[in-house]
């Protein structure tokens, strides 16, 4: 989505305008959860509607992070301090958002997975990378729940990946990362 170079100014613009007031704004509503009453949750439209919701959260969170850690600001300020500090603010609620994250990301790395869910394995971990790295509060609360996990469903992700996707190695490598994060301390 936002790959091309020439819009990357136009996206970092975007993003630092008026304060970073779009960017605040847009992480306040990808850090808060769906509020789906309880009986609901059986439904399989309300199900597909909530992984539907939870995929476009990935992926623009993955955009959002790609944005400000690996292409140059072009005159902005924006940068992953801010993200990170701004999604500390929301760290009851994105807590709760980034543990669904890694619950899908473990559900899929445990399974033989297609092209495009290696994709969402490799945006799941690279939220999981850069967050986890970058803000302490939020990395220990996601090792506090999911260290063993980790551990366990991610032992052995080369044998599950599709093999001959472009995206197998950056996964595999991805998902090394995190979890050397989660073993180190």
């Amino acid at each position: 989505m936002f790959r091309e170079a020439e819009h990357h100014s136009k996206r970092s613009t975007l993003l630092a305008a008026n304060s970073h007031s779009f960017l605040n704004s847009l992480l306040e509503t990808l850090a808060t959860p769906a509020q789906i009453p309880t009986y609901l949750y059986q439904d399989t439209e309300v199900e597909s509607l909530l992984s539907e919701l939870l995929e476009s959260t990935i992926a623009l969170l993955y955009e959002v992070l790609v944005a400000v850690t690996e292409h140059p600001r072009h005159g902005t300020d924006l940068a992953l301090s801010h993200v990170i500090s701004q999604l500390e603010q929301l760290a009851p609620t994105f807590v709760l958002v980034l543990n669904k994250m890694v619950e899908k990301g473990l559900s899929l790395v445990s399974r033989t997975t297609s092209a495009h869910q290696t994709l969402t394995i490799y945006q799941i971990f690279y939220i999981m990378d850069v967050v986890c790295r970058a803000s302490g509060p939020i990395g220990g609360a996601v090792r506090a729940r999911f260290a063993e996990d980790i551990k366990y469903y991610c032992s052995n992700p080369q044998s599950r990946i599709i093999r001959f996707s472009p995206l197998q190695s950056l996964t595999i490598g991805r998902v090394a990362s995190v979890i050397d994060w989660f073993t180190k301390k």
